[in-house]
């Protein structure tokens, strides 16, 4: 078409330039539409195409994940497994499909897009490149019209807008043109601001470009008005559709509109329903209803006389009948009433309404009223209504209905003139609306909590919060008719029909509510008026109550158990409101607290306790939380509290913190106030800050101390160092603050979701060891009941939980001075072998002597709850059972952990109990024979625990027969001779009746190298029975008469303080000394009955081999591993068997036992194990270099000795029936032999131990070496052997194993300084000289101890080249069995079975 017009253009040249611009404009003009409505609308199509698609495709993708998880979910919660496996495969395969489909159309519309972008901007090019060409005014207008008709398809951008203005603004400049615009051109402009509205409805992106234009448009006020006419043209079809997006839009393009518009033409032209979403009108309902009253009343209503006016006389008469002062019967005033109405035909209804009104005016005279009125009303059911009108008129503003409407009401409903049932449907408002608001408080108090839980208000803000919930409560109160008539049922005493409505409503909810809760501390004021003036006869207090409540009141309480069931249902229901009156709070604990204590013990006491337990879960706890720091009522509530178990009161705390502290708004708001000042307390807390910030934390914990110590406690946790100054914080706490910061404490440890191990070390969680130092200080320095705490741990060691063990030991330990240590020193050691003073002065440094307070308040509290045993018996028997619960979970470093904290714990309770309990209190104990029985006790446990009783008992006894024989005596003082012999009297009364049960406690055949006497004496006896620490005692006086010469030559001193001073120390040190001497007395006593006892100790028809075994399984080995005392027991115990000269007891054998095959000792050792044996082996090795370095010595405690004796026999005579040998004393330079044997087997062994690489073996090892420091290594070379391999393991071990480097690194440093007293191997023993002798009588003689077959006793050259090799961690060790010759081994085979127990017997004692 285009080819074609300018072929004629070229045909015909002389045509004007007007008709041929005319011409190709209008062609332009075809082929722009053309080609504009061709693309719009292809390009629209597909745009809605894939639109939908990927709308499909989004929900399709949704769906498919929903149903992947729920076949997801339906796989884990089926038990029997079924194969959904493959169909989830296949979905998410699908997915994928999906998404990549998705992609693609993603792709397709970007495309498209650009495509439509490129058309917009070639079809705005081709617009403007037309519109200067256009000659014809009308033309112009009609094409621009027609260009803004397709408006539809273009962008709203800023010259879209101008476009559309300068169209709008060049038709109206017409028409001042020509003063006229015909109607097509009004309907043209019309159409274009009706499709600009319509777009922009359709299209949220063009919606402020729009808004802008037509506001830009309504300064004229034509347009103006074709905007209004549009408006309510799309008014009417928004409504009409059913497309809720387009109206929503319509409305919110309106009330952005609206501003501009006048209100009155929009009131006139929208619906009512739009002028309401616009806010043009409030209420529509309300709206309608006064239209059709106008209505009615302009055209409907017809004029009448007021007939009240023309009976005047008859209501004036009425009006001054009822307000006749002078006595009058009812009959006879109803007889005038109805008189008055037949007389001047009054309306029944408005003579009740008339009398409604006097009955408000005149409440005193309710009971002469409520009489008549139920006479009058009989058959008239019209007062509900009447009575509902006057409500209802108050409905719309609820706040002007009066109190007297309510009393009235309420007089009417108690007195049963009406029912409640028949006016409570006239009271405003609905209960739906009521229950709605408690929601919508519930939900403001708990977003004001968590915004005060994230950020911290300033004191403007929290003004303004507080007056805003004041504000809302108050209007709650006053606009809400049925809480009005709650107050005024109360106030005259109907609480019957008042509880009947409130529990219709939220729980508090009412009460929380203008003076309800007043009104109700007012009539339990009534009630317990009579019984509280009892106990204070000298004040009445003054009770606000109506004065025509006489007849409904509830019943008074003259009695406690005629406490009525009203008083409890109105506490009940007053709850945590309570708090409005103090004086009420006051009598009512005053009287729990005055009952509890004058019938202490009664049986009959258990309901009257249940109920006090009411009354403080619903009410009086719960009230302290709206309380403002008061600690009166805090101690108050405590004085009540006290008397229940810590079971009671701690669930009363837990349904403070858990329940209470939630249900009510009020609660709400105080719980979330007072987290946040604890969160500020504790952020300020510190050394410097602890005066003021413990006096704010006191106030916090006055209140809400659950809350409080909640956070605290959480704080503790991750803050160790908050320990000291939050103890030192809390010394302004109430009893009840304490007693439920406990409570927290416990809830705190027994939290599940708390992890009580560290996996990555294998050890106990910090926090566990933080809450233990922080009960240890809390229990030592207040006056705290342990009783939940110690019963809880209790409880976990019944379940066998033991990562509590740490708090018991942490409270024992700071509440009774007694520690358990086994880095004891020397001094510590040998003071923990003497009397109860030096053990507390020097074994605990002074500490049980100023624990007694906190001391007698652990054993009077465990000794009321009957928990001191059970305990101990329970910390035995888990002891025993946390190998076997945690062997196969746990990691054998947290085993071992765990295993030396129960023993620790035993170990502790044990010395507490021995420290702190008389034989009497002793006698709750079970027998050994009980506890190794029914509790199953292990005998070393049993022992122990049965020990302090055994030797009270004994000293008990001891002091009986003393006395009997003194009185049979002449002389006061008896003999040395005598106190012995009394004392073994003694023992064998006490420890007789036990050597048949002891017979129990191990196998028979222990019993056959082993005197059941010995065992009950070696299990019996401990430290200060066998040795008496002389030089502690002289230490510890030396040093209480040096701190006497201080206190005199101080000047710091009164001379008061002096005399004091000096008086305490010199009674310590007179102590001291008298405890000295008593304890040399008991021992000299004891030595004499071990030399009577000592020969059946072994018997000598067994073999020593065997013996040596049983002594060490049962006796030295268990003992030695208990504790450090008792290490030291054994070692001492053990040189004294040898220095009594007992029968069949080898010494020398024993030794070699002790000091061979360590590698399986140390494998199986704990950590504070291998301090007890190596603490063990250290005092026998003491002893052993002793002897080893002096010959006089040795002569004097070995020569002589049974335990040295060497039983020299012929092998070759056994076997041909000859005679044995004979028996030779082990002289001083072969026992020095025997010694670098000893040296050599412990290198061997802990070389051994330190190459295997097992983490126990290494740590049991270096822990065992660090103890043996002093006496091992001796030798040089066996020190550098040594030193070679622990600095192997230090290397290995330096980025591994940390523990094991600081071990290794320690053990370095102290074998380096003991270096210089290493000496060479011939200096140590006489080695040249030895090998020559044996030399010599290798060829004479075919014996072991000679001939080289045995290398413990022939230190030859081959040993030294083991050492070598050990050194040089080339080749581990040779085994000894390995070493034995050939034809000592042939030998063994050629044994006669009747002579080989006595074979096996000679090798034993020839090694030795």
């Amino acid at each position: 078409l285009f080819i074609t017009f300018r072929m004629s253009a070229n045909e015909n040249p002389q045509k004007s330039v007007d008709e041929s611009v005319t011409t190709e404009v209008g062609v332009t003009q075809a082929l722009q539409n053309a080609f504009s409505e061709l693309l719009c609308k292809n390009i629209q199509n597909v745009d809605n195409e894939v639109r939908n698609v990927r709308e499909s495709q989004v929900v399709l993708g949704q769906q498919i994940e929903a149903l992947n998880e729920q076949l997801l979910s339906l796989m884990e919660a089926n038990q029997s497994q079924l194969l959904l496996q493959p169909y989830i495969d296949r979905l998410i395969n699908a997915k994928r499909r999906i998404h990549h489909i998705n992609t693609i159309v993603t792709q397709t519309l970007d495309r498209v897009n650009k495509i439509q972008a490129l058309a917009d901007k070639e079809t705005a090019k081709r617009g403007r490149n037309v519109q200067p060409h256009f000659g014809n005014s009308h033309y112009n207008i009609a094409a621009a019209l027609w260009n803004l008709y397709l408006m539809e398809d273009i962008d709203w951008n800023k010259k879209g807008v101008d476009d559309f203005l300068q169209l709008v603004q060049s038709t109206l400049q017409q028409n001042e043109n020509t003063k006229a615009i015909n109607s097509q051109t009004q309907h043209d402009i019309s159409k274009i601001l009706f499709t600009a509205v319509m777009a922009a409805l359709r299209d949220r992106d063009i919606f402020s470009n729009v808004l802008s234009a037509l506001n830009s448009l309504l300064d004229n006020p034509m347009t103006m008005e074709y905007i209004i006419d549009v408006i309510s043209v799309i008014d009417l079809e928004t409504i009409a559709t059913d497309d809720s997006d387009q109206r929503t839009n319509f409305i919110n393009f309106l009330s952005l509109l609206q501003p501009n518009l006048p209100e009155d033409v929009l009131k006139e032209r929208l619906d009512l329903d739009t002028l309401e979403a616009i806010s043009l009108l409030k209420h529509t309902d309300n709206f309608n209803k006064r239209y059709i009253k106008t209505r009615t009343k302009l055209y409907y209503k017809q004029q009448k006389f007021n007939l009240f006016r023309e009976e005047n006389e008859g209501y004036s008469k009425l009006i001054t009948e009822l307000c006749n002062e002078s006595a009058i019967s009812k009959s006879q005033f109803l007889i005038n009433i109805k008189s008055l109405i037949g007389k001047f035909n009054l309306d029944p209804n408005r003579v009740v309404d008339i009398l409604l009104e006097v009955l408000e005016c005149n409440p005193g005279s309710s009971s002469f009223f409520v009489e008549v009125l139920k006479d009058y009303v009989v058959g008239l059911d019209s007062l509900p209504s009447i009575l509902g009108f006057k409500f209802q008129n108050y409905a719309n503003d609820p706040k002007d209905t009066p109190e007297s409407l309510f009393l009235v009401t309420a007089i009417l409903v108690a007195n049963d003139v009406i029912s409640l049932s028949e006016i409570y449907p006239h009271l405003y408002p609905e209960d739906e609306v009521i229950i709605e608001q408690h929601e919508q408080a519930m939900s403001a108090a708990r977003q004001t909590a968590n915004r005060l839980s994230v950020a911290v208000l300033s004191e403007k803000e929290k003004d303004k919060n507080s007056d805003d919930k004041d504000s809302t409560s108050t209007a709650s109160s006053i606009e809400n008719q049925k809480f009005g008539l709650i107050e005024q049922m109360i106030v005259i005493g109907d609480w019957k029909h008042a509880q009947m409505m409130l529990n219709r409503f939220p729980q508090f909810y009412p009460v929380s509510q203008g003076n309800i809760a007043y009104h109700m501390c007012q009539l339990l004021h009534y009630i317990v008026e009579p019984l509280y003036s009892k106990l204070n006869h000298s004040r009445k207090s003054q009770i606000s109550l109506s004065p025509y409540t006489s007849n409904l009141l509830p019943e008074k309480c003259k009695d406690f158990h005629d406490i009525s069931k009203e008083f409890m249902q109105i506490l009940s229901a007053l709850g945590p409101f309570c708090s409005i009156d103090l004086l009420l709070m006051s009598k009512i604990l005053r009287l729990f607290e005055n009952y509890l204590l004058s019938n202490k013990g009664s049986p009959t006491l258990e309901h009257e306790k249940q109920l006090i337990l009411c009354c403080l879960d619903e009410c009086l706890i719960p009230s302290l939380s709206l309380l403002n720091a008061n600690c009166h009522f805090s101690d108050a509530v405590w004085n009540v509290l006290k008397h229940f178990p810590y079971q009671d009161r701690y669930n009363l705390y837990h349904e403070w913190k858990t329940n209470v502290i939630s249900m009510e708004p009020s609660l709400i708001l105080r719980r979330s106030k007072v987290t946040e000042r604890a969160k500020y307390v504790m952020k300020r807390l510190s050394k410097d800050t602890v005066k003021s910030m413990g006096r704010n934390l006191a106030k916090l914990s006055h209140c809400c101390p659950t809350v409080v110590f909640d956070y605290v406690l959480s704080q503790l946790q991750k803050y160790d160092n908050l320990c000291l100054p939050l103890i030192d914080a809390l010394k302004m706490l109430t009893p009840m603050s304490f007693d439920v910061l406990v409570y927290c404490l416990i809830e705190t440890l027994s939290d599940p979701t708390k992890s009580r191990i560290n996996k990555e070390n294998a050890s106990i969680e910090l926090w566990i060891y933080s809450l233990s130092t922080f009960s240890g200080a809390l229990f030592k320095k207040f006056t705290v009941d342990t009783t939940g705490l110690i019963q809880y741990i209790a409880n976990q060691l019944k379940a066998g939980n033991n990562f509590n063990l740490i708090i018991l030991k942490e409270i024992v330990s700071k509440m009774t001075g007694v520690k358990i240590f086994d880095d004891l020193t020397e001094d510590e050691l040998s003071a923990h072998g003497g009397g109860e003073f030096l053990k507390s002065e020097a074994a605990f440094q002074g500490l049980v002597r100023q624990s007694q307070k906190s001391s007698r308040r652990l054993k009077d509290t465990m000794l009321e709850h009957h928990l001191a045993f059970p305990l101990c018996i329970l910390l035995a028997n888990h002891r025993d059972s946390i190998v076997y619960n945690d062997g196969e979970e746990g990691h054998l470093k947290l085993i071992g952990s765990l295993y030396d904290e129960c023993q620790d714990a035993f170990v502790q309770m044990v010395e507490f109990l021995d420290v702190s309990l008389s034989l009497d209190e002793f006698e709750a104990l079970p027998d050994l024979d009980t506890l190794s029985s029914n509790y199953e006790l292990s005998p070393d446990a049993a022992f122990y625990l049965s020990r302090p009783k055994l030797n009270r008992k004994i000293n008990f006894a001891y002091e009986q027969i003393k006395n009997s024989e003194r009185e049979k005596s002449t002389d006061k003082k008896l003999s040395e001779k005598a106190l012995a012999s009394a004392y073994k009297d003694a023992v064998d009364k006490i420890c007789s009746p036990l050597l048949k049960m002891v017979e129990c406690l191990q196998p028979i055949k222990v019993w056959d190298h082993l005197n059941p006497q010995f065992y009950l004496t070696f299990w019996s006896l401990g430290l200060y029975d066998i040795h008496c620490p002389t030089d502690a005692y002289d230490k510890e006086i030396s040093k209480l008469n040096s701190q006497i010469k201080t206190v005199e030559s101080s000047s710091d001193f009164s001379e008061n303080k002096k005399k004091k001073e000096k008086e305490k120390l010199t009674l310590m040190v007179d102590k001291l000394k008298d405890e000295c001497k008593k304890h040399n007395e008991h021992v000299i006593r004891v030595m004499a009955r071990l030399k009577l006892e000592c020969p059946q100790w072994f018997p000598s028809r067994t073999g020593k081999s065997e013996c040596i075994v049983r002594l060490q399984q049962t006796c030295l080995i268990p003992r030695t591993l208990f504790s450090t005392p008792d290490a030291v027991f054994c070692a001492q115990f053990f040189v004294l068997v040898h220095t009594l000269k007992t029968v069949n007891f080898p010494t020398l054998l024993c030794l070699d036992r002790l000091f061979t095959d360590l590698v399986y000792s140390l494998a199986s050792f704990t950590e504070n194990e291998a301090r007890r044996y190596g603490r063990f082996l250290h005092a026998i090795l003491t002893v052993v270099t002793k002897w080893h370095g002096d010959k006089t010595i040795y002569d004097r405690e070995c020569s002589n000795y049974p335990g040295f004796f060497m039983s020299v026999r012929n092998t070759s005579n056994l076997m041909s029936g000859g005679a044995g040998g004979r028996d030779v004393i082990l002289d001083y330079d072969n026992f020095r032999h025997v010694c670098y044997k000893w040296q050599f087997k412990i290198a061997r062994d802990v070389i051994t131990c330190l190459e295997t690489g097992d983490y126990i073996q290494i740590r049991n090892t270096i822990i065992v070496l660090t103890k043996l420091i002093p006496h091992f290594p001796r030798c040089t070379n066996l020190g550098i052997a040594v030193e070679k391999r622990i600095e192997k393991v230090r290397a290995e071990e330096k980025d591994n194993r940390q523990d094991l480097c600081m071990l290794a690194t320690s053990y370095i440093g102290k074998l380096k300084q003991h270096k210089p007293k290493m000496m060479a191997e011939e200096v140590f023993h006489n080695k040249k000289e030895r090998e020559n002798k044996l030399q010599k009588q290798a060829p004479k003689s075919k014996h072991p101890l000679t001939n080289g077959t045995d290398n413990s006793v022939s230190p030859v050259n081959a040993k030294k080249e083991k050492v070598e090799k050990v050194s040089t961690d080339e080749k581990k060790p040779v085994r000894r069995t390995d070493t034995k010759p050939e034809s000592e081994r042939d030998s063994k085979k050629r044994r006669v079975d009747s002579s080989r127990k006595s074979v096996e017997d000679t090798k034993v004692k020839t090694e030795a």
